[in-house]
């Protein structure tokens, strides 16, 4: 959240980018909906991929962004917005890449972070 008001705060800061970069960046709708996210309690794990762990299992496949795109059936842009973090992407698109990493062998699972 912090660092989506960051990015707004210094980009929002140039004359003329900074307003054609606030009408596609939104960070209070983002940060919003990243709190909706996470009280609801309903998220479900296939619509969870975060952009490092994208870039990761593409490079234990040796994928490229246009092979992943086209084992996801989804185009090369969708990947890179995952993967820039430019915003989030649909969760079923979400889910069409995990499952394309995962049907190539990949496998996610919850680890403890302490």
């Amino acid at each position: 959240m912090l660092g989506n008001v960051l990015v707004d705060t210094v980009v929002g800061c140039i004359p003329v980018l900074g307003s054609i970069f606030d009408v596609y960046f939104k960070s209070n709708n983002r940060n919003i909906t990243g709190v909706i996210d996470l009280s609801s309690g309903n998220t479900d794990s296939r619509s969870i991929l975060s952009e490092d762990q994208s870039r990761a299992a593409r490079a234990i496949l040796n994928w490229s962004r246009v092979r992943l795109a086209a084992k996801a059936n989804l185009s090369e842009m969708t990947i890179g917005v995952l993967e820039n973090g430019v915003r989030k992407p649909r969760p079923h698109n979400i889910a069409a890449i995990r499952q394309a990493l995962e049907d190539a062998g990949i496998v996610y699972s919850i680890a403890s972070t302490r």
